[in-house]
């Protein structure tokens, strides 16, 4: 089941987001109640992305992750989460 998230000026709790993203076939950021669809990816965005994550990996430090795509990241509890590499 795909959900189309909604627009306007309403503001959504982290539940609602959360509830909305688990069946939306696409992924959003959430910022202070907003939601904002991200953009699809291109061949050139994956190309820099695998690059990135190439040498990242190459040059990273014991206890560290490095991730190429697709992990959501909390930067503020219930207020701020977002898709990123």
């Amino acid at each position: 089941m795909s959900y189309t998230i909604p627009t306007g000026d309403r503001k959504y709790t982290y539940a609602e987001y959360m509830a909305m993203e688990e069946v939306s076939t696409d992924r959003h950021d959430f910022y202070h109640g907003k939601i904002f669809a991200m953009a699809g990816g291109t061949k050139n965005h994956n190309n820099i992305i695998l690059n990135m994550g190439v040498s990242l990996k190459a040059i990273k430090k014991s206890g560290c992750d490095v991730f190429i795509d697709g992990m959501k990241l909390e930067i503020e509890k219930d207020q701020f989460y977002v898709y990123r590499i």
